[in-house]
């Protein structure tokens, strides 16, 4: 029988003022009863398993409504103390949370002042199936909410698993404008869920100082590869303020995020690297990670001893708790000595059991990480559960990453020796919906038009210097190949590869992925390594062309752009980028 949900909504406390620690576990949305009134009802995605297609999504009639405040607070999450953007007053953000086929909405306030700058919030990894405007990126999908103004994003949870939020303007979310999200859908049997697991570096200069500096043409390698101060677990750490060359107040006492097992238990944790540039490297002394998913896709689960995730990746894991129940272990995430540039190579949290005495030390014991080049160590073993082989593409694209200097010595990104520079008042969706094919042509923008006939669209990009973790907008796609050198032809498991919708592009290597063109709109393709972006490492998409002008522009998105021309045109601060504008 069709069961009857409890609750339909779900709102955010206003005002904390305080880093957010830890993701409470549960109850994850599921207070669902039989249509009696009695008892458990059966979930809302129905007889879907993992082994169905992860994006054939439920109607469950559910909206999820949030109301969020941006603003400037002052938070010490590692003890050392400085000004982050917040929603809410909360660092990290708050968790959004649904169940799969749920309607999300969330009414974003920007209150940014001291200065005042826009905004805009983009759902990582959200489709945004008929809805491309709601993606959230200034200059490709929408214009920034204006200081003062209000906007709501609304979308559909069209698939299931861990991912995050962040801000999608002018580097904003190096400055703490980020959060998870959870989708909640079938998964392999658990115990508990620990809930989201997030891993960040962490910059102790402000965000804008960190894209100035990537821009710069000053000859301090410190200085144009900006390196993070620290690195977080859910929010927490604490840092060595011995070591700061600042006045900030600071406290080398802040406390590391904790973390319980149940002996004997299945613990299911969902990791989320939420970083501005660093790679993690995820483990547990003395316990072996299951991986059941990567990204949104779920997959025949395989064992290992680390998990390593670029920026923006995600992967979900089972822990048997097999320790000991009295004891005490170290999680940690290490950044790799090839793989980030940061001051602080390894981070700690705790995980107690639950006979453990109060103020259990652990004893370590990590696992040895051998040196290696930053690109996907696993992809042979990733295979999805729900299976799609490799077609034929329609259409290959190819584009070179390279680094260099402008004519006035300031560093940029290039793809095919363009590097991409956004409008904050004509975003290319909008441009697109008018048929201005001559503003989206413009070198500047980096787009290549997907025309309606082509489905099956593969991309190859070769590397030469730096690491980076390649996100897609508007879709996933399949990791056809990833490794060194350049290409030479060679495909990964052809019947079946990995999918994704962020992947490593290693140093001197290449990527090859391969995404259907099914859903119109501007969808971004880009490093997320956010001072890489900030500094041009942008491409775009423009997918079926034809039915992004059928398909209009709903007004509030017109609105939106009316506001901040307005805003601009009085001067408002900080209306123009001085970076590419993300």
């Amino acid at each position: 029988m069709k069961p009857t949900l409890v609750s339909a909504t779900i709102s955010v406390v206003i005002g904390l003022s305080q880093s957010a620690y830890a993701y409470p576990p549960g109850p994850y949305l599921l207070s669902y009863v039989g249509a009696n009134g009695k008892g458990p009802g059966s979930p809302p995605w129905g007889r879907r398993t993992v082994h169905s297609d992860p994006e054939d999504a439920p109607k469950t009639g559910a909206v999820r409504k949030y109301d969020w405040i941006i603003q400037r607070t002052t938070l010490a999450p590692d003890g050392f103390e400085q000004s982050l953007l917040t929603v809410n007053g909360q660092f990290p953000g708050p968790l959004v949370e649904a169940n799969w086929g749920d309607v999300v909405e969330v009414t974003v306030h920007n209150n940014i002042t001291g200065p005042e700058e826009g905004t805009a919030i983009h759902w990582h990894g959200i489709h945004h199936e008929g809805s491309p405007w709601m993606d959230g990126v200034s200059g490709v999908t929408q214009c920034p909410i204006a200081p003062g103004e209000s906007f709501t994003y609304r979308w559909r949870a069209t698939t299931h698993g861990a991912s995050w939020w962040h801000g999608h303007h002018a580097l904003q979310y190096g400055g703490g404008l980020w959060g998870p999200i959870v989708i909640h859908g079938p998964s392999q049997k658990y115990d508990v869920d620990l809930g989201p697991v997030t891993l960040s570096d962490y910059y102790h200069m402000p965000y804008e100082q960190v894209a100035k500096n990537a821009i710069s043409n000053s000859t301090d390698f410190k200085v144009w590869v900006p390196h993070s101060d620290n690195h977080l677990i859910n929010g927490k750490n604490n840092y060595n303020c011995s070591l700061s060359t600042t006045n900030h107040k600071c406290d080398s006492n802040a406390e590391r995020a904790q973390f319980s097992f149940q002996a004997g238990k299945v613990h299911r944790l969902r990791l989320i690297n939420t970083g501005v540039q660093a790679l993690q490297i995820f483990s547990i002394d003395n316990h072996k990670l299951q991986v059941t998913s990567m990204d949104w896709t779920p997959v025949e689960p395989y064992e290992v001893d680390y998990v390593a995730l670029g920026v923006g990746q995600r992967a979900e894991v089972l822990v048997h708790a097999t320790g000991d129940p009295k004891a005490a272990y170290y999680m940690r995430t290490k950044g790799g000595t090839q793989c980030a540039t940061t001051f602080v190579n390894e981070t700690l949290a705790t995980v107690y059991y639950d006979q453990a005495p109060a103020g259990a030390v652990p004893v370590p014991n990590p696992y040895t990480i051998p040196d290696f080049t930053c690109g996907n160590l696993v992809l042979p073993k990733v295979k999805p559960l729900f299976k799609k082989p490799l077609a034929k593409p329609d259409i290959t694209l190819y584009y070179n990453v390279t680094f260099g200097a402008n004519a006035t010595g300031n560093r940029q990104w290039y793809q095919n020796n363009v590097t991409f520079q956004a409008d904050w008042s004509r975003p290319l969706l909008l441009e697109a919906a008018d048929g201005n094919a001559a503003y989206l042509s413009a070198p500047q923008h980096v787009t290549a038009s997907i025309p309606e006939k082509a489905r099956h669209v593969r991309v190859v990009i070769n590397n030469t210097f730096s690491i980076h973790p390649f996100h897609l907008h508007g879709g996933n796609f399949q990791i056809v190949s990833e490794g060194d050198g350049p290409w030479n032809g060679t495909v990964i498991n052809p019947e079946n590869p990995a999918r994704a919708d962020t992947e490593l592009l290693r140093r001197s290597g290449h990527l090859v992925v391969q995404f259907e063109a099914t859903n119109p709109g501007v969808w971004g393709f880009h490093c997320h390594t956010a001072w890489h972006a900030s500094v041009g490492l942008y491409i775009n998409f423009l997918v079926k062309p034809k039915a992004v002008r059928k398909a209009g522009i709903p007004q509030e998105m017109h609105d939106m752009c009316a506001a901040w021309e307005a805003y601009k045109s009085s001067g408002g601060e900080n209306a123009h980028p001085f970076d590419s504008g993300l």
